[in-house]
């Protein structure tokens, strides 16, 4: 039986600034069977052992490789195919989780900041209205 080891980057999200990199998230290992290896196990690892419902997209690197020109989805068992046909034999493999939970954050972020405009706007108004 041959494994396949990978180190999770999870409650994170990307950042382009100073080069690609995940930021502010945790890190965590488990080991599959490449007999068994598909997208299927590697979400359910994720949603069922790591406790996350909020699973956007997975992608994948090969280790100590650039992000920016080596990160790949994890779509289907074909991409986990074409993992297995890029590792080396004993290669870790990286796997960063992008969460609709950070994208429901910056939506509501910028919903507020909107909001407080129009809010500021609106007193603004209502002071201008009382010096009348």
């Amino acid at each position: 039986m041959q494994e396949i080891v990978f180190e999770v980057h999870h409650g994170g999200f990307f950042s382009l600034i100073p080069s690609m990199h995940y930021k502010m998230g945790k890190k965590d290992y488990f080991a599959l069977d490449v007999d068994k290896l598909g997208a299927v196990e590697i979400k359910s690892y994720i949603e069922d052992d790591l406790k996350y419902r909020d699973v956007s997209k997975i992608h994948w690197c090969v280790a100590g490789r650039p992000l920016k020109d080596n990160l790949r989805l994890v779509v289907d068992d074909r991409s986990t195919v074409d993992m297995m046909n890029v590792v080396q034999s004993k290669e870790l493999i990286e796997l960063y989780v992008e969460h609709d939970l950070f994208e429901k954050m910056m939506k509501t972020m910028i919903f507020t900041k909107r909001m407080t405009k129009f809010v500021k706007l609106e007193v603004l108004i209502v002071r201008q209205d009382l010096l009348m």
